[in-house]
Order: C-alpha cells, then sequence, then structure tokens
C-alpha cells in the first residue's frame, strides 16, 4: 500500500449539512486497489462505490472482494444485482431501493453495464438524488468496462463517488501482477516466462490467470518456459510476433496464418488484445513519442519501420476500430474470433 488516507466528507444541501461520512480509503499504486469503510456520524446515507475500465478480470476480482467484505460485515442486509441494459432495470431498482427490509436497514445493490441504461439521464438522476438526499442505508456498486465516462454519468468520477479505474496492464505493471497472481497459487515463475508471458499475452489478465492455473497443477514450485510450453493454450513468440507482423506489413499471407493459428487452438482474445496492444504503440509511434511506448524495444523497432508505409489517419482508423469491436465483444454482440477475422480481413490503409 502506498498510502492511507482519512477523509471527511459533507454533504451539503439547501445550506443545512445533512451528512458526515468518513471513508477509510487504502490506495495502491502498483494494483490500483482499494478498500473502504462507511461510517456517519449521524445517519448512514447513501454510498455509491464505481469501478470501471477494460481490464474485466481485475475489475471482476474487484468486485468479489468488495461483496465478501459486505456479506462478512452486513450479512443479514438486502443484496440484489442489476442488469443496466434490461429494459425495465431503473424501474427494479427503485422497487429495491424503497421496499422495507424485514431483517436489516441496510441494503446492497450491484449495477452492471451502467452505460447502456435506455434511460441514462433518469438513471443518473435516481443515483444521485439517493446519494444527496436519501436517509437509506444503502451502497451501491456500479461496474462497468467502458474506457471514458461522459454526459449524465460523468458525476460517478467525482467526490463522494469512489471511483476506480482497472486500464489494461502493460510492462513492469504487468510483469508485478503476473508475479503475485502465480504467489497467490503458489509458485513462482523464472524471469524469462514471466517475460515470455508480458510479451505474448497483450495484457489479458483472464488468459494469463487461466496460465498460471495451469501451471499450478503440476506440482512444482519454481516453473519456466518449457513447463509453459507443455500446457500453454499460447503460441509460440515467433509464431504469434510472425502473425502479427503480416498484419502491419499488409502480407497477403496474413489471412492464411490467422487461419492456421486459429485451427492450432491460439487464443483469438490473445490475438486481438496483443494487436491491441500494438495499436497503442503505433499510435505513440506516429504522433512523435515511441519512447513512450511500453512494449519490448525490439517490438518498437520493428513498428518503427512499418510505420513508414501507414499514415497517421490510418493508424488512428484502426485504433478506432478495435475499440469499436472490443466495446461489441464485451457487450456480447460479437465474439473475439469474428472480430479478429474483420480486422485481418479488412487489413489496415496506407
Amino acid at each position: 500500500m502506498h498510502g492511507c488516507y482519512l477523509v471527511n466528507l459533507f454533504y451539503w444541501y439547501r445550506g443545512h449539512c445533512i451528512d458526515s461520512i468518513r471513508y477509510f480509503y487504502a490506495a495502491s499504486k502498483a494494483h490500483g486497489a482499494f478498500v473502504f469503510d462507511c461510517r456517519s456520524a449521524y445517519n448512514t446515507k447513501t454510498m455509491i462505490v464505481f469501478l470501471y475500465g477494460p481490464d474485466a478480470y481485475r475489475l471482476k476480482e474487484k468486485l468479489k472482494e468488495l461483496l465478501s467484505a459486505y456479506r462478512a460485515k452486513h450479512h443479514l442486509s438486502d443484496m440484489a444485482r442489476f442488469d443496466a441494459a434490461d429494459q425495465d432495470f431503473l424501474g427494479l431498482l427503485k422497487r429495491f431501493v424503497d421496499t422495507p427490509s424485514l431483517f436489516s436497514s441496510k441494503k446492497l445493490a450491484v449495477v452492471d453495464n451502467i452505460l447502456q441504461a435506455e434511460t441514462t439521464k433518469d438513471a443518473a438522476a435516481f443515483l444521485r438524488q439517493e446519494m444527496v438526499l436519501s436517509n437509506k442505508e444503502i451502497t451501491v456498486i456500479v461496474r462497468d468496462e467502458a474506457v471514458k465516462i461522459t454526459g449524465a454519468w460523468s458525476f460517478l468520477l467525482r467526490t463522494p463517488v469512489m471511483a476506480q479505474k482497472f486500464e489494461m496492464l502493460s510492462g513492469a505493471m504487468l510483469k508485478n501482477w503476473i508475479a503475485s497472481e502465480a504467489a497467490k497459487l503458489g509458485i513462482e515463475l523464472e524471469p524469462p516466462l514471466v517475460e515470455e508471458f508480458t510479451k505474448l499475452s497483450g495484457g489479458n489478465t483472464w488468459m494469463l490467470r487461466r496460465e498460471l492455473e495451469k501451471l499450478s497443477l503440476l506440482g512444482k514450485k519454481i516453473v519456466g518456459p518449457k513447463d509453459a510450453r507443455a500446457t500453454s493454450s499460447m503460441p509460440g513468440e515467433q509464431n504469434v510476433f510472425k502473425l502479427l507482423d503480416s498484419f502491419w506489413q499488409k502480407s497477403h499471407l496474413r489471412l492464411p496464418l490467422l487461419e492456421k493459428a486459429l485451427q492450432q487452438g491460439t487464443e483469438a482474445a490473445m490475438i486481438f488484445n496483443m494487436l491491441v496492444a500494438q495499436s497503442r504503440s503505433m499510435m505513440l509511434i506516429k504522433n512523435g513519442f515511441a519512447h513512450k511506448s511500453e512494449a519490448h524495444p525490439f517490438v518498437v523497432k520493428k513498428l518503427s519501420e512499418f510505420s513508414r508505409s501507414i499514415s497517421a489517419s490510418s493508424a488512428a482508423q484502426l485504433h478506432e476500430k478495435l475499440a469499436d469491436h472490443d466495446i461489441a465483444i464485451k457487450t456480447g454482440v460479437r465474439d473475439w474470433e469474428d472480430a479478429v477475422v474483420d480486422i485481418y480481413l479488412e487489413g489496415i490503409t496506407a
């Protein structure tokens, strides 16, 4: 932990202090973790925690952690989960909030996919009103895998809401996360394997966790690259970079190479995430910030060579398409393989 802060937050309405809530906030810069407690000097008001960002696995784990802590402390309270994408979401949430509880005055509501709410303004207004005016003891955990929060939902990024963003990890932060997750499973990874996973995963923590779980079943305390290649569905370094290079080179072999990789069991999610990671580096290169890329120097060098035949506008268009595909995947509109095939079919223009 890099620091703990005790903060008194006062809610004011029409010139009157209606509540004082103290949050015990412990923040970790390396892992983006926090724990919280919420108490009032007079009455406990509605509290909102907002978890968001593209790293779906770490977001899910944080939600599990918060739910476990809440259940341990308030095991008799009412709890319910809502999907904001459902047509009757707001009505169901209001009914849950307004219905008296039989066993406890406290309630917990988890709201998924908040940015997909059909009645965005009404839903946002309701949450703001509950947070400021309500005397009900309600904790609302709002979750969404969105990268940007704008418009009616921008209040979720301001105090007194407790917001935490889960960015895709890369570089040293990803290496630290891999080592930490391996330790939780009772294994230690040799440095070359940590390096290999960092380069090949594209920051896909879901996939990395699965690979680590498979390695933990080998019965070895220390595992290396040979162990991983015997159990992993991740492709060899040479094959995956050949596949990615073919995309940036606009090679006519890119589709046959993609088909071969998918037939051999390479996960489409991994290919997609590695392409996203390289696209981020390409954007930096085209804008004169190659030195800020967290990719391996060899990868940056190769992308810099490929960038000579790619315009800045084409790189930006590709990055936008990848972002659109990512949203479609995470909202269930399409799957990883369809997205990867579409991207490789279309390729990148000059």
